[in-house]
């Protein structure tokens, strides 16, 4: 069993050690069998990322076309070489030219991940590989592995981060048609306007940081209010964790439940979640 569990360990390893990380501000992968690397640039904009580098002939463009943040996504094959939510492209000398998109409709081919964002030093970093096709069928497609970039700086007006708001009342969904967020006098209040134009508020301190929670309860430095038909039912129990809170790009993102009350009665309010910019 110990020699099983080392071989395991050793091929584990092996894998892990064929995946070699490009140098700050670099792209590289295997393409076609052959070592490539090159300084990378990038663009990121409302729904969408572009990264690109060019070295030895050889051009790699990795494009997502529905979303500008850190996730993975599929590449895959695309009628007449339009694309899906993502694709990989590669240009060589003499005007040949491969896609990810003249793959089998709909067959995934390959990936991108985006492993980091660091709106700070605007950089982006992750990993990426796939079956690129010619448009000639009797081209050989060509393969990409082991691709990495990291650290690449970025430009444009992104990255964009999708607002968000999801809870039950009574155990009955919400759905919000407005979203916002303020920051006045050390307090951050976030709120959302249901489609019914009734409005759920949090007013947390500015300071409750990423992993910290509150109790949300009467007008303590946390609390919640629900304004439903001019009538406002306020928190008297319940808890608000903070998931992520970054003060330099002003953004945060929470879960909490709490019941409210007013002369009307009690409203519970369950499985609630945002993400939200102040």
């Amino acid at each position: 069993m110990l020699l099983v569990a080392l071989t395991v360990a050793l091929v584990s390893c092996a894998k892990d050690s064929d995946v070699k990380v490009a140098a700050v501000g670099e792209i590289s992968a295997t393409i076609d069998g052959e070592e490539w690397h090159t300084r990378g640039r990038s663009t990121i904009n409302n729904n969408s990322i572009s990264i690109s580098g060019n070295e030895n002939d050889k051009t790699v463009l990795l494009t997502i076309y529905k979303s500008s943040t850190k996730g993975v996504y599929s590449v895959k094959g695309a009628p007449s070489g339009d694309a899906y939510d993502a694709e990989i492209i590669l240009f060589m000398k003499g005007g040949m030219s491969y896609y990810t998109g003249y793959g089998d409709a709909g067959k995934t081919v390959g990936s991108i991940k985006i492993t980091e964002i660091d709106e700070t030093n605007k950089t982006i970093s992750g990993t990426f590989s796939g079956r690129l096709r010619h448009s000639a069928p009797t081209t050989k497609d060509i393969e990409i592995k082991g691709g990495t970039f990291n650290k690449v700086p970025y430009d444009g007006a992104g990255p964009f981060h999708p607002k968000s708001f999801k809870a039950k009342a009574d155990g009955v969904p919400l759905t919000a048609s407005w979203i916002y967020g303020k920051h006045d006098a050390g307090k951050i209040t976030v709120s959302f306007q249901l489609t019914d134009n009734d409005i759920i508020s949090i007013t947390f301190p500015d300071d409750l940081a990423a992993g910290k929670q509150m109790t949300m309860q009467g007008a303590t430095p946390c609390y919640a209010t629900y304004m439903i038909k001019s009538v406002r039912y306020l928190s008297t129990s319940g808890t608000l964790k903070i998931t992520m809170h970054n003060t330099t790009t002003k953004r945060v993102e929470g879960t909490f439940n709490f019941k409210a009350t007013a002369s009307e009665g009690t409203i519970a309010i369950t499985e609630g979640s945002f993400a939200v910019d102040y």
